[in-house]
């Protein structure tokens, strides 16, 4: 999310606690315990490739030591867990994608699941594969907890551009989501989180 660092400001002035996979924003959590969830990321980014390779040469010594273990990010946090841009292992089995436990737990959370659009976490570089990830997580754990995670920065090569937010909204109806959740989908989750989490100015 474009805004997210002022938002993680925010929200340290007013000693809020919003949990970020990307960040976090709570300073009265003893420093021992305190995940660096930025390196977190950065250290998937290096680690990843290598647990392919490792599963290529099917060395289960290695995928063991370098997977993420997410759940300690769930035992630390007391407030909703957002994911800003993934996939799902139901739908497409990578390790960066967040497997059914993890999806619940988010759900439980109060959080967000927000779905990625580019090929690495939906295993397709079509719109229908974000949308069948969408159906997946709502048929899981309700479309309250179910946003879009767009990477509109640039990043890493995308299904659509902007513009292409309808075509999201069509896949999505033949898939058989009701316009409600849709709805909800496509920003009313988002829009509910943020008046909800945000400190009140």
């Amino acid at each position: 999310m474009k805004n997210n660092d002022e938002f993680v400001e925010v929200g340290k002035k007013e000693e809020e606690k919003v949990v970020d996979f990307g960040e976090t924003s709570d300073k009265d959590v003893e420093d021992e315990k305190i995940i660096e969830l930025e390196d977190v990321v950065e250290r998937a980014d290096k680690e990843i490739p290598e647990i392919h390779e490792a599963k290529q040469h099917e060395d289960k010594d290695v995928i063991d030591e370098k997977i993420i273990e997410l759940d300690d990010i769930f035992e630390i946090s007391t407030k909703p867990v957002v994911s800003s841009h993934t996939g799902v292992q139901g739908t497409c089995e990578t390790v960066r994608n967040l497997s059914d436990k993890h999806l619940k737990k988010i759900a439980e959370s109060g959080g967000l699941i927000s779905i990625a659009m580019f090929e690495p976490a939906t295993c397709d570089s079509t719109v229908a594969s974000s949308a069948k990830a969408i159906k997946y997580c709502i048929d899981l754990v309700g479309a309250d907890y179910v946003a879009l995670g767009s990477d509109f920065d640039g990043a890493i090569e995308i299904h659509t551009d902007v513009t292409g937010l309808p075509l999201y909204v069509d896949e999505m109806l033949k898939l058989g989501i009701s316009e409600e959740d849709i709805r909800k989908v496509m920003g009313d989750n988002v829009k509910r989180f943020m008046l909800k989490n945000l400190p009140k100015q």
